[in-house]
């Protein structure tokens, strides 16, 4: 009755602060979604998304694993203290894994911002790894303790690395501006199922309790694995993608159809300018190299990229990004096929009216919404 009371009372509190929350300090316009099917398939088809949930997956499932069963391992060596204050086998545990996650948390924020998130991850998951080997093969009684309280801190270490990177920015980094709590959720999705699974088969174990710290090194470094290979199928997300200017552009060099992401700002550049130098930058590569149906795909200027694709009716699409993501040329590759099949007439018979085409507006945002991070519009 002695926690009920004040849980409740909490509970109340905290949800009235919450609706005023909700309502005095929301910025309406970043939280109007699409309709929920539709976006929520786009989000978890997204190879950036798929990527980066199964390794959120396994890095958990490793950690749940190792904190069922080196609390149990503690209890069964009757390691029950940490930095010489008795707190009890469970609790000298956390109280590792808390300390090496408060000391190390602000070193984890700088790795993951100077040398990427995905190199934060792989660090992480490999010092799991580490944290499992200390205590499965030393088995000599006076380096249990030791061994014990180091290898939580390990862990702490990792959870440091992880929790700025995996558990929050990086999801920021891939949401679109309106669906960032979908985004935030399939994380969280993958961290719940990960460590569930992990306690569960690190609290009941398969073998006697130090057999299982020898299994569970093997695991882990099976795990680790499953956890790293799918990074090396996309881009790290450090800096988050950023694109804004989407252009369409006839075969006689002259644009139709353009699209800002910046609604709010005015776009300042000569659209006939830039997609004459596209167009002869594209007739330059064809006299130069006499490689006929070759397109032009890619333009860089320092940090900048210019992507592009051809069609099947000689049209040339374009984007402007921050840098050459996979993921991006291939939306633009489908919008520009979807342009293409709605306007195929007006394209041939075009009389220099570009507000026939005002209806690819709604495919610009439908293709490329998904990717539209949370950025100053």
């Amino acid at each position: 009755m002695d926690f009920i009371v004040p849980f409740i009372f909490y509970s109340i509190f905290g949800f009235i602060v919450g609706i005023f929350f909700y309502y005095h300090n929301r910025d309406r316009k970043f939280w109007t979604n699409d309709e929920w099917p539709t976006k929520f398939k786009q989000i978890i088809t997204r190879t950036s998304v798929n990527v980066y949930f199964w390794p959120h997956f396994f890095i958990y499932l490793m950690i749940g694993l190792m904190i069922g069963s080196l609390a149990e391992a503690g209890a069964f060596f009757e390691v029950t203290s940490f930095l010489g204050i008795e707190l009890g086998a469970y609790k000298a545990y956390w109280a590792g894994l808390i300390f090496g996650a408060g000391v190390f948390i602000l070193l984890g924020g700088y790795v993951a911002d100077r040398f990427g998130r995905k190199t934060s991850i792989i660090i992480a998951t490999y010092g799991i790894v580490f944290a499992s080997i200390i205590v499965g093969l030393l088995k000599e009684t006076t380096f249990i303790p030791f061994s014990f309280t180091f290898s939580a801190i390990i862990i702490g270490f990792s959870f440091a690395l992880i929790h700025p990177s995996l558990d929050s920015s990086l999801w920021a980094d891939l949401a679109s501006r309106d669906s960032i709590g979908r985004y935030y959720s399939l994380g969280f999705t993958s961290l719940a199922l990960g460590v569930i699974t992990g306690l569960v088969i690190g609290t009941i174990g398969f073998f006697e309790i130090q057999q299982q710290l020898i299994f569970n090194v093997f695991l882990l470094i099976v795990l680790a694995v499953l956890a790293s290979l799918p990074l090396f199928w996309t881009s790290d997300s450090s800096p988050p993608l950023y694109f804004f200017l989407l252009m369409v552009i006839n075969n006689a060099g002259l644009p139709i159809f353009h699209y800002d992401f910046k609604r709010d700002q005015n776009l300042k550049v000569d659209l006939p300018l830039i997609s004459g130098a596209l167009s002869a930058v594209g007739s330059f590569m064809l006299e130069a190299t006499g490689e006929v149906g070759a397109r032009l795909n890619l333009v860089r200027h320092g940090t900048n990229f210019i992507l592009s694709d051809k069609g099947e009716l000689g049209i040339i699409g374009a984007i402007f990004a921050n840098k050459n993501d996979p993921e991006l040329q291939g939306l633009l590759h489908k919008f520009l096929t979807r342009f293409e099949k709605r306007f195929s007439t007006k394209i041939e018979s075009w009389t220099g009216n570009i507000r026939e085409f005002d209806d690819a507006i709604h495919d610009a945002e439908d293709i490329f919404g998904p990717l539209v991070t949370i950025q100053e519009l």
